[in-house]
């Protein structure tokens, strides 16, 4: 697992697992030692075996996050089987990150208060449409409430290490000086403008829509919102701010905003989609650079963001060596 998305994995164990629990009735991997045999189980660590369940219910959800990223039929897309793939490991490494965390929580002997296990059950209640929709969650998967309580204590154990070997991170104002004079790049905004196009498929249409609105009989807003199909039908046409070298547009359609002066629309222009009248506002003639103030906040954030996973990493491989790890890789086939 890659560090940065480590420390972001163990942050969400509470929400995944809570969202697990509620729609589908499954409970935590146990700090009690199971009996099933390596062909049920993912891993073992010391003397406690994650279940394949629970690695499938993360296939699961992975896949309703494939679908939602890459459409329906992703498996045909070589980049989306890679990405999944790549997934799949992290997900691994992901439960056996927080049994390890669990396990040395508890031999810390680490405590959470019934108000803040109680404050966490009420975050999950507020999941739900009622008071009864949320007992009748827990009836209809056979789990009581105290088995509900638990895991939200073994989440919240998990989350204290988190908390306990990251608190002490900072950031120095030279670090962050640092960051900013080797990725200004990052900062820097292209020249480009506000735009905003009428998305037409044929010249002839698209010229009569210009003469709509050269003549006044309709708004530039009002074109779009009659023949755009995307999301900017609602909007004007807005595109939002677009360099003139925004790699993710068409060539042919660049080139033509480009020609623009302010306020002003285009006459037809062809692109790879269709023929577009394109208006643009707010023209950004040269490269602007946010300077640092505007900037300092996330920079932090990030760094600090950095720092902490860096250290929760190589405090987990410590408890690698503290605590035995065994992968069964057959049962993840």
């Amino acid at each position: 697992m890659k560090i940065f998305k480590k420390i972001v994995a163990i942050g969400l164990l509470t929400l995944l697992t809570l969202s697990t629990v509620a729609c589908n009735g499954k409970e935590n991997v146990s700090s009690t030692p199971s009996t099933t045999t390596p062909t049920t189980t993912i891993a073992k660590v010391g003397k406690v075996e994650i279940p394949r369940e629970r690695y499938d219910e993360q296939l699961a959800y992975l896949d309703s996050m494939m679908q939602w990223q890459f459409g329906a039929d992703y498996s045909s897309n070589q980049e989306a089987l890679a990405y999944y793939e790549q997934q799949k490991q992290e997900i691994v490494d992901f439960l056996v990150d927080a049994e390890l965390l669990l396990q040395k929580a508890e031999a810390l002997k680490l405590e959470v208060s019934e108000e803040d296990i109680n404050a966490e059950l009420e975050s999950t209640k507020a999941g739900f449409d009622s008071e009864e929709a949320f007992n009748d969650a827990l009836k209809s998967k056979n789990l009581t409430l105290e088995a509900l309580k638990e895991n939200i204590k073994k989440d919240l154990l998990i989350s204290k290490m988190v908390e306990q070997q990251t608190a002490d991170v900072t950031v120095t104002d030279d670090e962050i000086q640092a960051y900013y004079n080797e990725n200004k790049g990052s900062f820097t905004t292209s020249p480009g403008a506000q735009m905003a196009h009428v998305l037409l498929e044929t010249e002839e249409a698209a010229k009569e829509a210009k003469a709509a609105y050269d003549n006044g009989s309709s708004t530039f807003e009002e074109l779009a919102a009659k023949h755009n199909t995307d999301s900017t039908k609602d909007t004007g046409g807005a595109l939002g701010f677009v360099a003139y070298d925004a790699p993710n547009y068409d060539p042919d359609f660049l080139a033509g905003a480009k020609k623009l002066k302010e306020g002003e629309v285009s006459e037809p222009v062809k692109s790879a989609f269709g023929w577009h009248l394109i208006k643009v506002t707010d023209i950004q003639s040269e490269a602007v650079t946010q300077p640092l103030e505007e900037v300092k906040a996330s920079i932090q954030n990030s760094l600090e963001s950095q720092k902490a996973a860096d250290k929760l990493d190589a405090y987990l491989e410590s408890l690698r060596t503290e605590i035995p790890v065994e992968i069964y890789k057959e049962a993840l086939k």
